[in-house]
């Protein structure tokens, strides 16, 4: 099944030593790139994060913010206090005005002080290991849901592109036969058709089946339908690259089609068919 690359997973878990916040925001993106954002005091955790997020993600831009309030900060008002007279000496021996020393200044410091993560790194890396894998839980459902409905737009867009190969396929059936009557009857309104003249007619009827004919391309596409097709429920985890690939030869023969096109009606379906085609190229840079 398909994912898409855009999605949103949060997570919450509240621990004797503070309370997590994990959240997963992800936008599309060729390649895999990360941008982790969490307190300076847990920086030593980054690398484990990215590790655990590549395991499950393959392609887009994930953004991955990580807070977390200790329990000691936020119940110790005189910590608070002690914190702030300790900055107030502090300021006042180098010279600074008090008026400086704001609330989120002094709790920030507060919250620096409070925790040692070298002392705690072990119990503090698992509890933020299993905040992330809840949201990352998440994060991937979200993608999944929206890959189904994706898949289920691909779907509709083939189909209609079939109909319209069905219909072009149709119409293409006796054009060197309409050809050769069309010019001989046209011979026939100037002077009596002669046997050089009718084998003239015939070479260029053959010349001209040849350069409209558009047998090969309609196979190629049928082919092309089922292979993409057949993308959508596949169990891989990134199929997004590709997609891209057969897109692009779509594209390839749809285009041909066009160039090949005797009469409007086939050349209409095939500007239909390159219409739906833009419509999943679209799309298909949401996928993973």
């Amino acid at each position: 099944m398909i994912r898409s690359m855009t999605a949103y997973g949060r997570a919450f878990s509240s621990t004797s030593r503070g309370a997590w916040v994990v959240e997963i925001h992800s936008v599309n993106r060729k390649g895999l790139d990360f941008h982790v954002f969490m307190p300076k005091d847990f920086l030593c955790f980054d690398l484990e994060i990215r590790k655990w997020l590549s395991a499950a993600i393959s392609r887009g831009q994930v953004t991955v913010k990580v807070s977390f309030e200790g329990e000691d900060t936020l119940k110790s008002v005189s910590r608070l206090s002690s914190v702030k007279q300790s900055m107030e000496k502090m300021a006042l021996a180098l010279g600074f005005p008090l008026e400086q020393i704001s609330f989120p200044l002094v709790y920030q410091e507060a919250k620096a002080l409070s925790l040692d993560v070298q002392e705690k790194e072990k119990e503090l890396l698992e509890e933020l290991q299993s905040v992330v894998q809840e949201a990352l839980k998440e994060f991937l459902r979200r993608r999944e849901s929206e890959g189904r409905a994706l898949a289920a737009a691909f779907s509709q867009n083939l189909e209609l592109m079939r109909s319209l190969l069905l219909e072009i396929e149709a119409k293409s059936l006796g054009i060197q036969e309409r050809y050769q009557k069309k010019i001989l009857e046209k011979l026939q309104e100037f002077k009596e058709v002669f046997a050089e003249d009718r084998e003239r007619v015939l070479r260029e009827v053959f010349f001209y089946g040849e350069k409209v004919d558009v047998s090969e391309e309609i196979t190629r596409l049928q082919s092309h339908f089922k292979q993409f097709e057949a993308l959508l429920d596949s169990q891989e985890k990134s199929v997004g690259r590709t997609m891209d690939f057969f897109i692009q030869e779509m594209g390839r023969e749809i285009n041909t089609l066009s160039a090949k096109a005797e009469g409007l009606e086939i050349l209409g379906c095939a500007l239909k068919m390159r219409s739906e085609l833009e419509k999943i190229r679209e799309q298909a840079q949401n996928v993973e």
